[in-house]
């Protein structure tokens, strides 16, 4: 495990998850150049991961890579207007990336014995999810400097996904980190968050990728309400920029010390 695995799944996971936000908007209210635009893009992110991976990469994960941009390019050419082929095309992109975050969480777990692959896999989707619809709340914002008569029922749709997916994602932080300070003192737990290598970075992802996107989530859904689109995208970029940080050093954590 090295830093160019954490960059390549990085990206893989922005790329997938901005594209698995795509399923969120309707096609009648964004209009067809929505998604190919945002679904290509996502396309060129996974393209450039895979231009970035490392040769110690599973097969499995190349494979899955090679299968999803095919799948969300062709998503993104035909939705909304050709439902037989896009429904289809978002399925398999889906699954595809599943099936290659676990072939690569398997990978992951043999470096960990006694780990489990499963909850690796859950994490790396879960940072998906996290990065994406962040990415797609901050970039839908200004697609209402080309639609201004857009529904806000859109952005409210994405930005409640995305505060429903900081939910399960904080729930999934307490449930991995219990373990590593269930056994600790009070005294033993300050050292490791404040001494120990993984405990710096373990209050880093909490600070800066759960507690402050939940935060300013509060903040993005008022100014939602309000029907306040500039408003919501200035927030959703520091957002975006919190879940970036949060979820490298998440994806730190699961490469270098085995905490999904």
């Amino acid at each position: 495990m090295g830093l160019s695995h954490l960059i390549f799944l990085l990206i893989y996971c922005l790329a997938a998850g901005t594209f698995l936000s795509l399923g969120v908007v309707r096609p009648t209210q964004m209009g067809h150049r929505y998604f190919i635009y945002h679904g290509l893009g996502a396309v060129v992110f996974a393209l450039f991961a895979w231009w970035v991976a490392p040769t110690s990469l599973p097969k499995g994960t190349v494979h899955s890579l090679w299968v999803f941009s095919i799948a969300a390019t062709l998503f993104s050419l035909t939705h909304g207007s050709r439902y037989l082929l896009s429904y289809p095309g978002f399925l398999i992109a889906s699954l595809a990336f599943v099936w290659g975050v676990h072939e690569d969480a398997i990978q992951i777990a043999a470096a960990f014995p006694g780990s489990s692959p499963l909850w690796f896999t859950v994490s790396l989707i879960g940072s998906a999810l996290m990065l994406g619809f962040s990415m797609a709340a901050m970039l839908l914002g200004h697609w209402y400097l080309v639609q201004p008569k857009l529904s806000i029922h859109e952005l409210g749709r994405v930005t409640a996904t995305f505060l429903g997916i900081v939910a399960l994602r904080i729930l999934l932080g307490v449930v991995t980190t219990f373990p590593l300070l269930s056994d600790k003192n009070e005294l033993e737990i300050y050292r490791f968050l404040a001494s120990e290598t993984a405990g710096i970075f373990l209050l880093m992802r909490w600070a800066w990728g759960l507690i402050g996107p939940a935060v300013l989530g509060y903040f993005i859904w008022d100014t939602v309400k309000i029907r306040s689109t500039q408003s919501a995208t200035g927030l959703l970029y520091v957002a975006v920029v919190f879940v970036i940080i949060g979820e490298t050093m998440a994806q730190y954590l699961t490469l270098f010390f085995g905490i999904p």
